[in-house]
């Protein structure tokens, strides 16, 4: 996501540290056990154990005074804000798209809305599609190695004999020309094997000899010195090759997990500036509403909270301009049930296997509630200010740059939630 000149970007280095504190807190917040479990399988030691779980019973602590004794109550209430604030937003563009008198400008977040709503679901199919694939090569080609296998039984459990004759007969039309010398070469080869096996161990052990003091004082050398020196050094450097994979792939992880926050709340903050932003913006939102569902979808008490907040949020409206839109069908959908009926029956399986334990996310909810307020405040000062125009041409080649950029962190951010649950074990 490209940024104004006139904006001062960090050094690498320090972009990287920021995304990567952003990431530590995020994974603090999100997945304490997770984070908890791999601490404990890889620290031993009671007091260093006790040092790094800190900051995780730390943040718990904070979130759960924050939060309150019924976090499914204060879940359902975020939740009816959020979805407000998601209408505010859809709002928010429409103006802006009739202020510009472009409609291409609603085109394009709804279609990054959707596109990241829909996210999750296209990587489940994507997966199905290609086990299936897979199955079926796999199937065809055992089926090929099976025949394969019965041939070469054939030939050469029964029929060795005949293999046998055809390679006699082709090496003797290979080499009729030159038949008689190749005898004579293979009576000279066994001729001189045979001297060779006679009288080179004799000449080997006099040479053994003649050279032991010597092999002696090297094996002392090598044992006593060098292989001590040796062992230490290859230890080292093992370590220190362990310890730098391990703190780069950690340091790795959490860039990522920052990067996908950062970019959820930058496309955010510039989504008043074009189409090619506005798309971007809807794809963090709708992603962003993915993984709250995703998380929530098998947990009853939390998906009801989803529910109850969809439903909620517009008896808020009604209660604000007056109008009956909490009677309808629209506020009576349910929208976890229509994002598991579009999973794939595998993925279904596997999320009510394994998230049934989930907790309300709450932090993912305030998360949400930031991004929406900071999109929609981005499109609605564009809407009054005297702007004349906005871009209308949008390279295509920004799909395959910031588009999957934060669709590589989403798919990152599902393994990670798929490694908490897993971790959890089953309800």
């Amino acid at each position: 996501m490209s940024l104004d000149r006139n904006e001062k970007a960090p050094l690498p280095w320090k972009a990287l540290f920021l995304s990567a504190s952003i990431g530590f807190v995020f994974l603090l917040v999100n997945f304490p056990k997770f984070t908890t479990q791999v601490i404990v399988n890889t620290i031993k030691h009671p007091t260093w154990q006790t040092t790094a779980l800190f900051p995780v019973v730390t943040v718990q602590d904070i979130l759960t005074s924050l939060i309150g004794p019924v976090p499914e109550m204060t879940f359902q209430k975020l939740m009816s804000i959020n979805f407000i604030g998601f209408f505010v937003y859809l709002v928010a563009v429409s103006l802006f798209a009739l202020r510009h008198k472009d409609v291409g400008l609603l085109g394009f977040s709804i279609g990054g809305l959707i596109l990241g709503y829909a996210a999750l679901h296209l990587i489940s199919w994507m997966a199905v599609i290609i086990v299936a694939i897979l199955t079926f090569v796999v199937n065809v080609l055992g089926w090929l190695a099976y025949i394969i296998k019965i041939v070469l039984e054939f030939i050469f459990v029964r029929g060795w004999w005949l293999i046998l004759l055809l390679v006699l007969a082709g090496v003797i039309y290979a080499f009729k020309d030159k038949l008689l010398k190749f005898l004579a070469g293979s009576v000279v080869a066994t001729i001189v094997g045979y001297l060779l096996y006679r009288f080179v161990p004799i000449v080997w052990r006099w040479f053994l000899k003649l050279i032991d003091p010597i092999i002696r004082f090297l094996k002392m050398v090598w044992s006593k010195y060098i292989v001590p020196v040796l062992a230490f050094v290859i230890t080292i450097l093992g370590w220190l090759i362990f310890v730098t994979i391990s703190v780069l792939g950690i340091f790795l992880i959490l860039t990522t997990l920052g990067r996908l926050v950062v970019d959820q709340f930058r496309a955010a903050w510039h989504s008043g500036k074009g189409r090619k932003e506005l798309a971007l913006s809807g794809f963090a939102v709708g992603s962003a509403i993915a993984l709250i569902v995703l998380t929530s979808v098998a947990a009853p008490p939390v998906a009801s909270g989803i529910n109850d907040g969809w439903k909620h949020s517009f008896e808020i409206i009604d209660g604000f301009i007056g109008t009956n839109i909490g009677a309808s069908a629209l506020a009576r959908i349910e929208p976890t049930n229509i994002f598991v009926a579009t999973m794939p029956n595998s993925v279904k399986t596997f999320v009510f296997t394994y998230l049934t334990n989930a907790h309300p996310p709450i932090v993912d909810s305030a998360l949400f509630f930031a991004i929406i307020i900071i999109a929609a405040t981005s499109v609605a000062l564009r809407v009054f200010p005297s702007i004349s125009k906005v871009p209308t041409k949008t390279r295509v080649s920004f799909l395959p740059t910031e588009y999957f950029a934060i669709f590589g962190g989403l798919l990152i951010a599902v393994v990670i939630i798929f490694a908490q649950a897993v971790s959890e074990g089953d309800s």
